[in-house]
Protein backbone atom coordinates (compact mmCIF):
# COMPACT_ATOMS: atom_id res chain seq x y z
CA UNK A 1 0.00 0.00 0.00
CA UNK A 2 2.38 2.56 0.85
CA UNK A 3 4.38 1.78 -2.26
CA UNK A 4 0.94 2.52 -4.50
CA UNK A 5 0.79 5.74 -2.36
CA UNK A 6 4.82 7.12 -3.48
CA UNK A 7 3.44 6.01 -7.10
CA UNK A 8 0.13 8.32 -6.81
CA UNK A 9 2.47 11.13 -5.48
CA UNK A 10 4.67 10.49 -8.66
CA UNK A 11 1.79 10.95 -10.71
CA UNK A 12 1.02 15.08 -11.21
CA UNK A 13 4.80 15.51 -11.88
CA UNK A 14 4.81 13.46 -14.57
CA UNK A 15 1.40 15.05 -16.14
CA UNK A 16 3.03 17.88 -16.15
CA UNK A 17 6.21 17.47 -17.06
CA UNK A 18 8.60 19.14 -13.98
CA UNK A 19 8.79 18.81 -10.34
CA UNK A 20 8.62 20.52 -7.34
CA UNK A 21 12.74 20.98 -6.60
CA UNK A 22 14.37 24.25 -7.34
CA UNK A 23 17.65 24.22 -9.31
CA UNK A 24 18.89 26.86 -6.89
CA UNK A 25 20.36 30.30 -7.32
CA UNK A 26 21.99 30.41 -10.60
CA UNK A 27 21.17 26.89 -11.86
CA UNK A 28 18.47 25.91 -14.52
CA UNK A 29 18.29 23.35 -17.24
CA UNK A 30 16.83 23.02 -20.97
CA UNK A 31 14.59 20.37 -22.22
CA UNK A 32 13.15 19.46 -25.89
CA UNK A 33 9.51 17.48 -26.45
CA UNK A 34 8.25 16.61 -29.92
CA UNK A 35 4.54 15.53 -30.00
CA UNK A 36 2.53 14.45 -32.76
CA UNK A 37 -0.65 13.66 -33.85
CA UNK A 38 -0.96 10.92 -37.01
CA UNK A 39 -2.98 11.86 -39.78
CA UNK A 40 -6.74 12.58 -39.32
CA UNK A 41 -9.69 13.80 -41.31
CA UNK A 42 -12.67 13.86 -38.74
CA UNK A 43 -13.08 16.51 -35.47
CA UNK A 44 -15.17 15.59 -32.69
CA UNK A 45 -17.82 18.72 -32.43
CA UNK A 46 -19.34 17.83 -29.33
CA UNK A 47 -20.16 13.96 -27.10
CA UNK A 48 -19.76 11.97 -29.58
CA UNK A 49 -20.88 13.49 -32.62
CA UNK A 50 -18.28 14.09 -35.56
CA UNK A 51 -17.57 16.29 -38.47
CA UNK A 52 -15.50 14.91 -41.32
CA UNK A 53 -12.95 17.79 -42.49
CA UNK A 54 -12.20 18.84 -45.85
CA UNK A 55 -8.49 17.47 -46.40
CA UNK A 56 -6.43 14.98 -44.03
CA UNK A 57 -5.21 17.18 -41.61
CA UNK A 58 -1.52 16.25 -39.48
CA UNK A 59 0.21 18.14 -36.34
CA UNK A 60 3.26 18.08 -34.70
CA UNK A 61 4.96 20.22 -32.56
CA UNK A 62 8.02 20.65 -30.81
CA UNK A 63 8.62 22.19 -27.29
CA UNK A 64 11.44 23.84 -25.59
CA UNK A 65 10.88 24.19 -21.88
CA UNK A 66 13.92 25.94 -19.21
CA UNK A 67 13.80 26.54 -16.01
CA UNK A 68 16.30 28.47 -13.98
CA UNK A 69 16.79 28.93 -10.00
CA UNK A 70 17.09 32.48 -8.81
CA UNK A 71 17.06 32.31 -5.49
CA UNK A 72 17.58 29.05 -3.06
CA UNK A 73 13.47 28.25 -3.16
CA UNK A 74 12.22 30.31 -6.03
CA UNK A 75 12.66 29.38 -10.14
CA UNK A 76 10.89 30.65 -13.54
CA UNK A 77 10.04 28.75 -16.34
CA UNK A 78 8.93 29.23 -19.87
CA UNK A 79 7.45 26.61 -22.73
CA UNK A 80 8.29 27.57 -26.01
CA UNK A 81 6.14 25.62 -28.63
CA UNK A 82 6.33 25.61 -32.16
CA UNK A 83 3.48 24.33 -34.71
CA UNK A 84 3.97 22.73 -37.54
CA UNK A 85 0.18 21.80 -39.01
CA UNK A 86 0.13 20.39 -42.53
CA UNK A 87 -3.11 19.68 -44.54
CA UNK A 88 -3.02 16.92 -47.25
CA UNK A 89 -5.22 14.92 -50.00
CA UNK A 90 -9.02 15.67 -49.94
CA UNK A 91 -11.32 13.51 -48.19
CA UNK A 92 -14.00 13.22 -50.16
CA UNK A 93 -13.00 13.25 -54.31
CA UNK A 94 -16.36 14.38 -54.90
CA UNK A 95 -15.85 17.82 -53.02
CA UNK A 96 -13.54 20.62 -54.11
CA UNK A 97 -12.40 21.75 -50.57
CA UNK A 98 -12.35 25.25 -49.92
CA UNK A 99 -9.10 24.91 -47.77
CA UNK A 100 -5.50 25.32 -50.04
CA UNK A 101 -3.72 22.33 -49.75
CA UNK A 102 -0.41 23.02 -47.78
CA UNK A 103 1.64 24.15 -44.32
CA UNK A 104 1.36 26.55 -41.63
CA UNK A 105 4.39 26.67 -38.95
CA UNK A 106 3.64 28.74 -36.17
CA UNK A 107 4.58 29.47 -32.60
CA UNK A 108 1.95 27.95 -29.96
CA UNK A 109 0.77 29.23 -26.72
CA UNK A 110 3.81 30.16 -24.57
CA UNK A 111 3.54 29.58 -20.71
CA UNK A 112 5.84 31.26 -18.19
CA UNK A 113 5.75 29.73 -14.58
CA UNK A 114 6.85 30.33 -11.71
CA UNK A 115 7.79 28.21 -8.30
CA UNK A 116 8.10 28.02 -4.91
CA UNK A 117 10.15 25.23 -2.94
CA UNK A 118 9.05 25.78 0.35
CA UNK A 119 10.01 22.08 1.73
CA UNK A 120 13.11 19.91 0.55
CA UNK A 121 13.90 16.84 3.47
CA UNK A 122 12.09 13.53 3.10
CA UNK A 123 8.88 15.02 1.64
CA UNK A 124 9.48 17.38 -1.69
CA UNK A 125 6.88 20.17 -1.85
CA UNK A 126 6.61 23.09 -4.08
CA UNK A 127 4.07 25.84 -4.94
CA UNK A 128 3.41 26.10 -9.03
CA UNK A 129 2.00 29.07 -10.93
CA UNK A 130 1.74 28.83 -14.87
CA UNK A 131 -0.42 31.08 -17.13
CA UNK A 132 -1.65 27.67 -18.54
CA UNK A 133 -3.61 27.00 -15.17
CA UNK A 134 -6.08 29.23 -13.40
CA UNK A 135 -4.87 28.12 -9.96
CA UNK A 136 -1.92 27.58 -8.24
CA UNK A 137 -0.68 24.01 -8.13
CA UNK A 138 0.53 22.19 -4.70
CA UNK A 139 2.83 19.82 -5.66
CA UNK A 140 4.02 16.86 -3.20
CA UNK A 141 6.63 14.15 -3.78
CA UNK A 142 7.96 11.98 -1.22
CA UNK A 143 11.43 10.56 -1.14
CA UNK A 144 11.38 7.31 -2.44
CA UNK A 145 13.90 6.58 0.50
CA UNK A 146 13.85 4.00 3.39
Amino acid sequence: MRNVLRLLLLCPITAFGQGPWSPGSGHGYAQAMYTFIPTYSELYVGGNETTTTEREISDRTLSLYGEVGISPQWSVGADVPLVFVATDEPTDEAVVPMDPEGTLTSPGNLSLSAKYTFLQRKLVAALIKSSRWRRVHLWLLQLLLG
